[in-house]
């Protein structure tokens, strides 16, 4: 890996792979034969790839939004369409006790008779 290669490594060609790759820095790196801090860096210094990166990654989490909303709809499969109702309907398991009957407390003292 030559120092000179990644100085000359040009935006466009990072935002390129970054888009191939959806957000991948190891990959986009590996892609570019650079280490992936050489592309963190990069990315911190440059509002484009900074761009590129979310949109990339953001692509990337819509994709898998619509793999699980299809499995849960049109396949009816049972644990895709629990995830969706506990991550984007506000859906919790709970675990509710309700007393009904009538609560007696009482307590010890040190010898322990309750008088």
């Amino acid at each position: 890996m030559c120092y000179n290669y990644r100085i000359m490594l040009k935006v466009k060609t990072i935002e390129a792979a970054i888009y191939q790759y959806r957000g991948n820095v190891t990959k986009v790196a590996e892609s570019l034969g650079v280490r992936r801090t050489t592309i963190s860096n990069r990315v911190v210094k440059s509002d484009t790839l900074k761009k590129a990166l979310d949109t990339a990654r953001n692509q990337r989490n819509d994709a898998v939004k619509d793999v699980l909303y299809e499995a849960a709809v049109l396949d009816k499969n049972i644990t895709a369409a629990i995830f969706i109702a506990k991550t984007r309907m506000g859906w919790r398991e709970t675990n509710i006790t309700k007393h009904t009957g009538k609560i007696i407390m009482s307590w010890a003292d040190d010898d322990g008779d309750n008088d």
